[in-house]
């Protein structure tokens, strides 16, 4: 029997864009905007008060988009506080596959 994988239907994106003050945007297609904020913040070293994590719309994640999006958030996140620029990522199908990964095969025995 093959597995069969249980996945959302948007691959994971991110966009970080540096504002005034030292202030940092993650645009985040994430379920867990507070979580993220929490994990960007260790990531990045910078006080809560200077990292905003907006998330306009989230559909179609079946719970996928949890703690599933922050290594794309993290990634943009990093590059643009380095670079003073504004940083996008979208992954295609497959990566998303490869980085995410889900459960793993399984049988049910009665």
């Amino acid at each position: 029997m093959e597995s069969q994988h249980h996945f959302y239907m948007e691959t994971q994106t991110a966009a970080a864009v540096p504002l005034e003050n030292g202030c940092l945007r993650i645009n985040s297609s994430t379920q867990a905007p507070s979580t993220m904020l929490t994990a960007l913040v260790n990531v990045l070293g910078m006080p809560a008060h200077k990292v905003l994590v907006n998330t306009l719309r989230c559909g179609g994640g079946y719970g996928g988009k949890g703690s599933t999006a922050l290594p794309v958030a993290a990634m943009c996140a990093v590059a643009a506080k380095k670079l003073g620029v504004s940083v996008r990522c979208q992954l295609d199908r497959l990566v998303d596959f490869q980085m995410q990964g889900k459960r793993h095969p399984y049988l049910l025995a009665r």
